[in-house]
């Protein structure tokens, strides 16, 4: 009973809704990183109806390609999933990684993640995280992840949290840091749903790379709002209106849009999510050369 209840805000339907933030972020990413070259989409199987599978620049893959225990099938645990990415055919020595509601909103250059002077540039939120004894799933999550920092760095650390920005790997190092931790890491990937003894991957490597001293790195504070604006959604129309507005007029390099309406079926949710549609219609207009023509979005009222 008790693994139900933290798993409840893991299955809420806000993990499972869809105001087309995949097909935008593809749009963002066309028009603002032309440079990458090559797009994975990870799925447990469905293809978009409006994606061209023929574009050679889009492979779909599935989560059985990627699971090396096909036992841990199937999930829905983002953290589980974002263990295996990097065993991805083909998938390049450094890569990227996006949520579907992270969005490119501005120019950006392979030097935003990764160059020669500074290597791999974390992009850190300008407050450390707290530790969670009860509360959300992902919450303890964290505090978990944190609980392995200070095992293997130190006691009584403050760490800083992750941005909700694009995030760059490095498959040797990943691997490394997946040696260090194999049984937390199978753990997680044995977990179908997001539990509180998770790793969270994104917390975990970037700290290795800051506290290594074998890696070289370039943290950084991510700062509102001239280069990221993080955003919760909540049944608030006018709230969102004004937030959406405010990306619009600072144009930052990124910016995400978490989705909390969960169940919310109130006018208040609705007249939201059409806020959602419009602004991303509005912002990202042209598509992208990964979808099919005759399959444009519906024009909002």
């Amino acid at each position: 009973m008790e693994q139900d209840r933290l798993n409840a805000d893991s299955i809420c339907p806000s993990r499972f809704s869809d105001h087309g933030e995949l097909r935008y972020a593809l749009r963002a990413l066309d028009q603002f990183a032309p440079w990458v070259r090559k797009i994975f989409l990870v799925t447990n199987g469905q293809v978009p109806d409006w994606l061209d599978c023929s574009s050679d620049r889009v492979t779909i893959v599935c989560h059985d390609e990627l699971f090396p225990d096909r036992n841990d099938l199937p999930t829905f645990n983002s953290h589980a999933i974002e263990l295996h990415l990097h065993r991805i055919p083909g998938l390049s020595e450094h890569y990227l990684y996006f949520n579907d509601d992270v969005f490119l909103g501005s120019p950006v250059a392979p030097d935003d993640f990764n160059s020669p002077l500074t290597s791999q540039r974390i992009y850190f939120e300008d407050w450390g995280m707290p530790f969670f004894t009860d509360g959300s799933t992902l919450g303890r999550a964290l505090t978990r992840t944190q609980q392995l920092l200070n095992a293997r760095y130190g006691e009584n650390r403050k760490w800083r949290a992750i941005a909700h920005t694009p995030q760059i790997y490095k498959r040797s190092i990943l691997q490394e840091v997946e040696g260090i931790w194999a049984e937390d890491f199978r753990r997680t990937s044995r977990n179908r749903f997001r539990a509180a003894d998770d790793v969270a991957l994104r917390v975990l490597y970037y700290h290795v790379l800051v506290e290594d001293k074998r890696y070289r790195c370039f943290p950084t504070t991510a700062k509102e709002p001239a280069t990221y604006v993080f955003f919760r959604l909540g049944a608030n129309p006018k709230r969102a209106r004004q937030r959406l507005g405010e990306i619009v007029e600072l144009r930052p390099k990124f910016f995400c849009l978490n989705d909390d309406l969960g169940a919310d079926e109130s006018p208040e949710a609705a007249a939201t999510s059409l806020e959602l549609a419009s602004f991303l219609e509005a912002y990202f207009p042209n598509p992208s050369r990964f979808e099919k023509p005759s399959m444009a979005p519906v024009p909002v009222a």
